[in-house]
């Protein structure tokens, strides 16, 4: 009886690892650079020296440094686990915990993504396509906490003086990436604070029969 041999894996999905493993390092080190030195101050020969790849590499897999920035994007709803949270925020009955969260899903893609979300901003003003990718982003933002302040309304669990679009206009303020910047950098929250304090201070605000926020 011959010993078996490990399976042999075929030249081409080898390459296919070896290929996406180079792409890998390539993200993760414009991720770093960008958001570092900023998008216009950070080179493509600078990328390659960080990644250890020979510039040409970056061109074939990316095609440009722009090319670049719009990966980087895609990563972000996976980063978020956008996956994970907005099946459990459809599931409930309980508006506080919808509410919850939606501050939760905010906080994640603020507390992992915050170093990508400082490179795109960078890149915006002077990449169109980034730009638009990035507006189309913040409007993702905008209509995913409509959907999530309907399902509150729904249930009838607004407070009774505040309409749907003022608690989703609200919500939008409370939770954009300029919010939890200035509370975690200008006033020093934790990601851990930002969530709690976010939480209740928006059910106070929005939930029939949560606590009154103090006057």
């Amino acid at each position: 009886m011959h010993p078996m041999k490990d399976p042999v894996k075929p030249r081409g999905t080898r390459r296919q690892a070896q290929a996406a493993e180079t792409r890998k390092l390539v993200l993760s080190a414009a991720r770093r650079l960008f958001a570092e030195r900023g998008y216009s101050a950070t080179t493509m020969a600078e990328i390659a020296v960080e990644a250890g790849v020979v510039q040409q590499t970056i061109y074939d897999s990316f095609g440009s440094k722009r090319g670049l920035i719009l990966a980087l994007l895609e990563v972000m709803d996976e980063e978020a686990g956008i996956a994970e949270i907005v099946p459990q925020i459809a599931a409930t009955d309980d508006p506080r915990q919808a509410l919850a969260l939606g501050v939760r899903l905010t906080r994640q893609l603020n507390e992992r993504c915050a170093d990508l979300i400082q490179a795109i901003t960078s890149a915006a003003p002077v990449e169109p396509d980034v730009a638009a990718a990035y507006e189309d982003g913040m409007a993702r933002h905008r209509a995913g906490v409509k959907w999530m302040v309907d399902k509150i309304a729904r249930a009838d669990a607004l407070r009774e003086w505040m309409t749907a679009e003022e608690a989703a206009a609200i919500v939008t303020v409370m939770t954009a990436p300029s919010a939890y910047t200035s509370l975690h950098k200008d006033f020093g929250w934790s990601f851990d604070e930002c969530e709690e304090r976010l939480t209740s201070s928006l059910a106070a605000m929005l939930i029939e029969g949560e606590p009154r926020p103090r006057t």
